[in-house]
């Protein structure tokens, strides 16, 4: 059952087992499994819920408003040589899972070691994660993508890779019978894209959970040292302002809401304050992307809106994966204004498109503005940059010897490379980190897991150190940048955090807070 926030009238109080904020990937998650293991549940989210019969006809900027946060624009404050990195993050029943590329990469294994190792996570153990990884993937049909949906730039390059010896392999995605519209960030138009409204919030819904939508949790309830519930707000969707009340009485509280939003409630509710590490150790995976001409038509826009990956320097934490976004978008990538872009974009049919991301050792924090949103801070340090630059060169070497005529840069200082001589003009100490271009859609751990209550906010079963009761299953968590898509990574932490209640029984996990 989906309640909207408009038919809820009067200021409420709903008793459950088990309340989760959030209705996105790991909400999701928690809510099909903890509902099939026989919890009462009921799900929060502050976005609306809207379906295909909405998302299909959206332009993008109704897309932007409806779909996501802050019409697609969660700006980074940037210290030091560091670029202005916007993140992208869904707002809606479904949350970014409605509005992602459905890419699905498993967590390295060397990630999850290095968890495990460094970080002490011995509980997470790879043979657990791969069941629940293979869990995610059953549900959501994840199958790589078919030859025939890579464009001819996608082919170009990937043939290229292999050519010189550097391994790749096409991406694998959420994703039935794609028809390569490329509009995945607004909302599937044909329903191809497989987001958790149409498996595990389905299949949750089925075993009973209730969802309410145009529900902002703004306090957690704690009564005698334990978690009690969450007040939340129910919005006017249009005003974005209180109608009403609801508060969910419940022993068990899940945090779900992301990596920006799920430090706010923590740090109102005195959770980390002995760590201090609520807000804080915020990776991003900072990624740039690099546009190739050619002589000959290559329709970049024909086939999968991310189709291919190459992996070869996984291991410096440089990741390159095919993109091919909005045209708009494009035109704001290439060289120049008035004239000048318009000339580049004549050549549109000929363009071709990659994308390099790093896995970074850099990190920010996420603090509370006085209006209640998440001020984001982030400093690019050296050795990420000169990651980021060297990945971005090695992919402008890859254009030129595909055949590219020219290799369009996200550098201010660099826009435009016409010959393979050019290639060492891209150096770090060339480029001002401050004026290139930058994006995120990968924000994590700003709540992250750990064995020591003094470095970390939760525990290995995802249960908060300093209050019992409190769960948090989002991308917070992750303990490092794992330099691939984190779309799976957070949802096998999820399964294996729900796998532990589920394996404790309703009786045991309800129970202990009575």
């Amino acid at each position: 059952m989906i309640v909207e926030g408009r038919e809820i009238e009067r200021n409420s109080e709903i008793r459950a087992d088990a309340v989760i904020v959030g209705s996105g990937c790991s909400g999701a998650v928690l809510a099909r499994e903890l509902a099939e293991a026989g919890f009462e549940v009921v799900v929060l989210e502050e976005g609306g819920h809207y379906t295909l019969a909405d998302y299909g006809k959206f332009r993008p900027s109704e897309a932007a408003r409806f779909l996501y946060r802050n019409y697609a624009t969660v700006p980074t404050l940037s210290l030091g040589d560091t670029p202005v990195i916007y993140i992208l993050a869904g707002r809606c029943v479904g949350g970014s899972s409605l509005v992602n590329g459905g890419v699905c990469f498993r967590t390295p294994e060397y990630v999850i070691e290095d968890w495990r190792t460094r970080g002490g996570l011995t509980e997470i153990t790879h043979e657990e994660m791969d069941r629940a990884f293979s869990r995610v993937e059953e549900t959501l049909e994840v199958a790589p993508v078919p030859e025939s949906m890579q464009s001819e730039g996608v082919r170009r390059l990937a043939t290229t890779a292999a050519r010189i010896g550097w391994s790749g392999a096409p991406i694998k995605r959420n994703v039935v019978d794609c028809d390569g519209c490329c509009r995945c960030l607004f909302g599937c138009p044909h329903d191809a894209k497989r987001p958790v409204t149409m498996n595990y919030l389905a299949k949750a819904q089925a075993a009973g959970a209730r969802i309410y939508s145009d529900c902002r949790a703004d306090r957690i309830l704690v009564r005698r040292g334990r978690a009690a519930g969450v007040e939340a707000s129910v919005l006017d969707r249009t005003t974005g302002r209180r109608r009403r009340r609801l508060a969910i009485r419940a022993p068990v509280v899940v945090l779900a809401g992301g990596s920006l939003h799920t430090p706010l409630l923590l740090a109102r509710a005195g959770v980390g304050r002995r760590s201090g590490a609520v807000g804080r150790n915020l990776t991003l995976h900072p990624g740039g992307r690099v546009y190739g001409l050619f002589d000959e038509k290559i329709e970049g826009w024909r086939g999968s809106f991310q189709s291919y990956a190459i992996d070869q320097f996984g291991r410096e934490g440089i990741k390159m994966i095919s993109i091919y976004p909005p045209i708009g978008v494009i035109a704001s990538g290439l060289p120049g204004f008035g004239r000048e872009n318009r000339d580049a974009m004549e050549n549109i049919d000929r363009i071709a498109a990659f994308g390099v991301m790093i896995s970074d050792v850099s990190t920010g924090s996420v603090r509370r503005t006085p209006w209640g949103e998440p001020l984001v801070a982030y400093r690019l340090l050296p050795q990420d940059k000169a990651k980021l630059v060297r990945g971005l060169r090695l992919l402008a070497e890859l254009y030129f010897e595909a055949g590219a005529r020219k290799v369009y840069l996200p550098f201010d200082e660099i826009p435009v490379l016409s010959s393979r001589d050019e290639l060492e003009k891209i150096r770090p100490e060339a480029v001002d980190a401050r004026r290139m271009e930058s994006s995120s859609q990968h924000p994590l751990g700003t709540c992250r897991m750990g064995k020591d209550p003094r470095s970390s906010v939760v525990g290995p079963a995802g249960e908060a150190h300093d209050l019992p009761g409190l769960y948090v299953v989002d991308g917070s968590i992750v303990p490092t940048s794992v330099n691939v898509n984190p779309q799976i990574t957070i949802m096998g932490l999820a399964t294996r955090i729900a796998w532990k209640m589920a394996e404790r029984g309703r009786t045991a996990v309800v129970g202990a807070a009575t």
